[in-house]
């Protein structure tokens, strides 16, 4: 059960968004220089995970994912 004050999740990837920043980090992936734990929990190869989909279906309230170069500075 999730706190009656918590309103709302925020993750951050550790990787910028858009084609680019994908780019950059999919290559650092590969070479083994890159990691993110949100993205091994969230995603699968290629797309989010279904169990991650049930998860924050089951929390029921919203669950915002965000590149690390679009978090809000109020996060």
């Amino acid at each position: 059960m999730v706190d009656p004050f918590v309103t709302r999740l925020v993750g951050v990837y550790d990787a910028d968004g858009g084609l680019l920043g994908e780019a950059a980090y999919v290559w650092g992936k590969v070479r083994g220089t890159r990691h993110c734990a949100l993205c091994d929990i969230s995603h699968g190869r290629v797309r989010r995970r279904p169990a991650w989909h049930r998860m924050v279906a089951d929390l029921g309230i919203p669950v915002d994912l965000l590149p690390g170069n679009a978090m809000p500075t109020a996060v």
